[in-house]
C-alpha cells in the first residue's frame, strides 16, 4: 500500500473518520458527507475559488475490473455533469 505522505509544499492530509485524503492545499476540510460499498466522500473548500467541492476516496479502485469499470463509468459521468453545469 502506498503511503499517504505530503510529497510537496503544495499538498496536505486531510482526515476524515480514519480516512486520509492526500490533496492539494488549497483545498480544506469541511465534513465527512457519507460512505458507501466504494469509498468516502467529504466535502471541502477550494481557497482559491471559494467554491465547495466533494472529494471521493476509494480505496483499491481497480483491484476488481467489473468493479473499476464501474468507478471510471462513474468519474466519466460527473465530469460530463460538471461540464454540462457549467455551461447554464
Amino acid at each position: 500500500m502506498a503511503s499517504l505522505t505530503p510529497t510537496s509544499p503544495s499538498m496536505h492530509l486531510l482526515n476524515s473518520g480514519g480516512h486520509k485524503f492526500l490533496v492539494d492545499s488549497h483545498y480544506s476540510y469541511i465534513r465527512s458527507i457519507g460512505s458507501g460499498a466504494y469509498g468516502v466522500v467529504i466535502s471541502a473548500l477550494d481557497s482559491r475559488t471559494g467554491s465547495k467541492l466533494a472529494i471521493k476516496k476509494v480505496p483499491n479502485a481497480f483491484a476488481d475490473e467489473i468493479d473499476g469499470k464501474r468507478i471510471l463509468r462513474e468519474i466519466k459521468v460527473s465530469a460530463a455533469r460538471t461540464l454540462i453545469d457549467s455551461d447554464n
